[in-house]
Parts: structure tokens; C-alpha cells; sequence
């Protein structure tokens, strides 16, 4: 006998579930009312990876940014201070003091660019990511609604229909208002 993995998941699921709600007619809960659970469950978890995948692309975008803004800085801090050290110092005419702090910030600004071109590049992974994860971008606009209830079915040997106390049209049994003139029916 040659039974899946699902179909056996499937099965121990269905064993082990709690029994459905009963209705007022003393039966099991409609098969509508478990598609309906299940779509507010699917509903709920496909809100919060579309939450999760914006979350993750705003903060890439602004980790990158960063980054990239932090090492163009380094850059051009780097430069500006390598000019002045080959302006003023080849000639001996500056202290050899004011040399090696030149030396030594052009140096530091080559750390910072480093350091912050692999921040931007964290940024980029980070929005690559989101953008790599499944589903729109923006999640449409969330329905909200309740579950589908079977209304209730009256005792055998009852009326089935109600008629109205104010214009005595006859209306369903489960109405709760009157279809011509809108009184409620109890």
C-alpha cells in the first residue's frame, strides 16, 4: 500500500482535530465556515510578509544610502587630504608633524571608505532580499469580513416563515427585517 507524505499528514491532521462546532440543528459546522477560517488564517499571514518584505526593503534602501553616501565622503575626505600632503609636503616647507597627521587622516578616510562602501553593500543585500521574496510589493487593501454562518435552521414541525407585525407580509424564517417595509421581525 503506497501512501504520500501528504496524505498521511493529511490524515493524521484529521484525527487529531478538534470535532467541528455544532450547529443548531445539532450537525457538524459547514464546510464554508473551515474555507472561510482558512482564508482569514491565509489572509493573515500573507499581511505580515508583505509587511516584513517593505520593512526589509526601507531599511535596505536607507542602509545603502548610508553607506554609499559614507564612502564617497571617505573618498573625497581621502583625496582632498592625499592633494594637500603632495601640495605642502614634498618641499619640506611644513613641519613633519603636520605631514604625518595628513598621512595619517588620509589613511583613516580610506578606513571609513572601506568601512562604509561594506555597509552599503549590507544595504543592497538587504534590498535584493526583499525584493527577492514572493508577492507584490504593496498588498492590496485588506477586505474585511466575517465568516460565512449557515443561519440557523428552525425544529422540525416549525413555521418556516415569519410574517411581519407591522405590514403582515411573509417573510423567510431567518430574516430578521421585513423585506417591504424594513420593521424587524421578533
Amino acid at each position: 500500500m503506497r501512501c504520500s507524505i501528504k496524505t498521511l499528514f493529511e490524515s493524521v491532521v484529521r484525527e487529531s482535530a478538534p470535532p467541528d462546532r455544532p450547529t443548531a440543528s445539532g450537525g457538524a459546522a459547514s464546510p464554508q465556515l473551515a474555507a472561510a477560517t482558512k482564508d482569514i488564517k491565509r489572509h493573515t499571514s500573507s499581511a505580515s510578509v508583505h509587511r516584513l518584505k517593505l520593512v526589509l526593503l526601507i531599511v535596505g534602501i536607507v542602509i545603502a544610502t548610508v553607506g554609499l553616501l559614507g564612502a564617497l565622503y571617505g573618498i573625497v575626505a581621502a583625496s582632498t587630504a592625499q592633494t594637500e600632503y603632495d601640495f605642502f609636503c614634498p618641499g619640506g616647507q611644513m613641519p613633519p608633524q603636520f605631514c604625518a597627521s595628513l598621512l595619517s587622516s588620509v589613511s583613516s578616510y580610506h578606513a571609513l571608505t572601506v568601512g562604509m562602501a561594506i555597509f552599503g553593500v549590507v544595504g543592497l543585500v538587504l534590498t535584493i532580499a526583499a525584493l527577492a521574496m514572493k508577492g507584490p510589493l504593496f498588498a492590496a487593501a485588506a477586505p474585511t469580513f466575517a465568516p460565512m454562518y449557515m443561519p440557523p435552521v428552525p425544529p422540525a414541525g416549525t413555521v418556516t416563515s415569519r410574517t411581519c407585525p407591522k405590514c403582515e407580509r411573509t417573510n423567510r424564517w431567518a430574516d430578521r427585517f421585513c423585506s417591504a417595509c424594513g420593521a424587524p421581525l421578533f
